[in-house]
């Protein structure tokens, strides 16, 4: 499922990266909570500004935390460019997922590793947070 995010990311397919995620899911960002509505804009603007050569998974750790959900924790190395700058390349990803009638699908995710992003990769508070 993770793997269904960075194709997104990587072949600037946002369908494809917001398809992982379940309905009410939040992600934690260097800008606070984003919804799902504000976390796909976002995702559309950094596709725009960002070119991702290759990615790949490391220290992979899953625990079924309930019957219906699942705690992964992985570290993600990538060779990306946005805006110009190169993108954070290693990151510690904590990602939850609950099972829906349509299968697992990402509920919560925190990235630690990001806060430096290249220039226009920001969210403003009247992004609707």
């Amino acid at each position: 499922m993770e793997r269904r995010l960075y194709e997104g990311w990587k072949g600037k397919n946002p369908d494809l990266y917001m398809s992982a995620w379940a309905d009410g899911a939040v992600a934690q960002s260097p800008f606070g909570p984003l919804n799902r509505a504000t976390l796909r804009a976002w995702q559309v603007k950094a596709e725009a500004a960002c070119a991702v050569a290759s990615y790949g998974f490391s220290n992979v750790r899953a625990v079924q935390i309930a019957p219906d959900a699942a705690r992964l924790t992985y570290v993600l190395d990538q060779d990306a460019t946005c805006g110009g700058g190169k993108a954070p390349a290693r990151q510690s990803v904590l990602s939850v997922y609950v099972r829906t009638p349509a299968g697992w699908r990402l509920a919560a995710q925190s990235v630690q590793g990001y806060q430096d992003l290249p220039a226009g990769l920001t969210l403003e508070p009247e992004d609707g947070r």
